[in-house]
């Protein structure tokens, strides 16, 4: 349920303005023709539990490791595809289970001006373990979103902000609603550092109530070459309602095409 790069997501970069050394953010698209893949390990471990009145419990150990890839493709200005894989290991006190999910989906720009950009974006997923549906759910999500975003300089480096939010529905699960928050900088020519809010409400949790969760996510994307980048961040979740405490460590690589 961690694994949210972008992140959310996620770690979808895309370029925002051109302008020297560009901060890059998922509510924009990818050229026609032109591409990205993330692959990308996530582990991450829970071992107490915000109680519905917010109290913090001790709870049997869980943890979870899991091997995702990401893409994108710009099919043409304004639309870009969004495809998705993920298998991982769940291991709690029911045992150790096996999970596999994809995803499909797209990203299209509904509103252009400049530093200024609006988009909207629409993944249909299925199966166990991919962010976005409940926990051991083996059913459809969709999620849709509408994501603003803004660029700007800050002490003369290139900088970004972008907000998300939308419903998601699940087959026998109702909706939730997602809100997620994005600060991107690029101190250097070949680093992006990444500060994200991922937010959840009402959705279904691990033990049968609505929950709530609001986690804090710090990542950096360094270029290693033309093409390749490297990926690194840890998590945590900061405050919560019938749910986990989780936090854990992300790490892979993005190749451009």
């Amino acid at each position: 349920m961690a694994t949210r790069i972008v992140l959310g997501a996620s770690m979808a970069s895309t370029m925002l303005v051109a302008m020297p050394e560009p901060a890059r953010a998922d509510a924009f698209l990818e050229k026609p023709g032109e591409g990205k893949i993330i692959l990308l390990s996530t582990f991450d471990r829970a071992d107490q539990y915000w109680t519905r009145d917010g109290r913090l419990i001790p709870i049997s150990a869980y943890s979870k490791f899991s091997l995702s890839a990401f893409t994108e493709y710009g099919v043409d200005a304004n639309t870009t595809m969004i495809g998705r894989a993920e298998i991982g290991r769940l291991d709690d006190v029911s045992g150790i289970e096996a999970q596999g999910a994809g995803a499909i989906g797209v990203r299209r720009l509904l509103f252009d001006g400049g530093a200024l950009r609006v988009a909207a974006q629409a993944v249909v997923s299925a199966g166990a373990g991919l962010e976005g549906m409940p926990f051991r759910a083996t059913g459809a999500a969709l999620d849709v979103r509408l994501a603003i975003a803004r660029t700007f300089s800050l002490a003369q480096r290139s900088a970004f902000i972008e907000v998300s939010a939308g419903p998601r529905v699940v087959t026998g699960d109702g909706r939730g609603l997602r809100l997620d928050a994005t600060f991107g900088l690029k101190p250097a020519e070949k680093w992006l550092l990444l500060f994200q809010s991922f937010n959840r409400f009402n959705e279904a949790g691990p033990f049968g109530d609505r929950t709530r969760a609001h986690k804090l996510q710090a990542s950096v994307i360094y270029d290693v070459a033309e093409k390749w980048s490297l990926i690194g961040g840890v998590f945590t979740t900061v405050a919560a309602r019938a749910e986990r405490r989780q936090q854990g460590l992300l790490a892979g690589a993005q190749r451009r095409f």
